[in-house]
């Protein structure tokens, strides 16, 4: 697996198996998203709970844009945290139905 520089903490790369890779600010993309509201409910078996309400859009909005090929089977996000953008630790996430 080779490495890739982040050219900015501020923008979304789309690329690999898709028909055609993209690169968006984080703020036009968000511009372009269906945002969502969500209220998350936890519980805790140590009998805490809180309630954290959430924005954002659905992780299948950015697959349907990307248009990923057929040989995909899976989506890998990365990211960075630091000012020296070390990338941490990746989600694999399967695209098959479920």
């Amino acid at each position: 697996m080779r490495r890739r520089r982040w050219r900015s903490a501020r923008e979304v790369r789309i690329d690999g198996l898709v028909e055609k890779e993209l690169t968006f600010a984080i703020d036009d993309l968000i511009c372009m998203m269906p945002l969502e509201e969500r209220i998350y409910r936890h519980r805790c078996v140590e009998t805490w709970a809180m309630v954290v309400p959430w924005t954002g859009f659905p992780l299948a909005e950015i697959v349907r844009l990307a248009r990923p090929l057929g040989s995909a089977k899976f989506l890998k996000l990365e990211g960075s945290c630091s000012r020296r953008r070390r990338p941490i630790r990746g989600l694999l996430v399967s695209l098959a139905p479920s």
